[in-house]
């Protein structure tokens, strides 16, 4: 990122990186980076609707897999996502 800061990947990268160190701030930063260069980069809006939903704030992540469908619709790991969010939003009868 030093050498070509435009190159969005190293962000996501890193972000990624981040993630995996339990690092979410800095993670959430470069996710930040990533998404204000290129809004429609589908794996930053994952990571973000993964650590939306890890953090408590389902309704957030949902939103954000939601997102990230519109671009790539056919993402298994992401229609599962919603899929999974949506049944636990709805409630559950007693």
């Amino acid at each position: 990122m030093d050498h070509d800061p435009a190159f969005t990947e190293g962000w996501n990268a890193r972000a990624t990186a981040y993630y995996m160190a339990g690092e979410i701030g800095p993670s959430l930063s470069d996710i930040a980076h990533v998404l204000q260069a290129n809004p429609r980069h589908f794996g930053a809006i994952t990571g973000l609707a993964l650590i939306l939903e890890e953090s408590g704030k389902p309704e957030q992540a949902l939103e954000a897999y939601r997102a990230a469908a519109a671009i790539h619709p056919h993402l298994a790991t992401v229609n599962d996502a919603i899929a999974r969010l949506e049944k636990s939003l709805e409630g559950q009868e007693l």
